[in-house]
């Protein structure tokens, strides 16, 4: 997923056009912040938005990836 993410950014940019990015799903049956799958799942979350700055920085580099 996250190739296809990092696709879908480059090919938007390249594009000019922008993005918005929501989160949504993907929650594991475990809810507590300390369980593996949880912060598994933040992980994920927190990789797409680094991708998208990644993506959209003016040299291609973010600063606070």
């Amino acid at each position: 997923m996250s190739q296809r993410n990092r696709l879908v950014y480059a090919a938007a940019h390249a594009c000019g056009a922008r993005l918005v990015a929501t989160m949504g799903g993907g929650y594991p049956r475990n809810l507590d912040p300390a369980s593996a799958p949880f912060q598994e799942m933040i992980q994920a979350h927190m990789d797409v938005y680094r991708d998208l700055v990644t993506a959209f920085a003016p040299d291609g580099v973010a600063d606070n990836a």
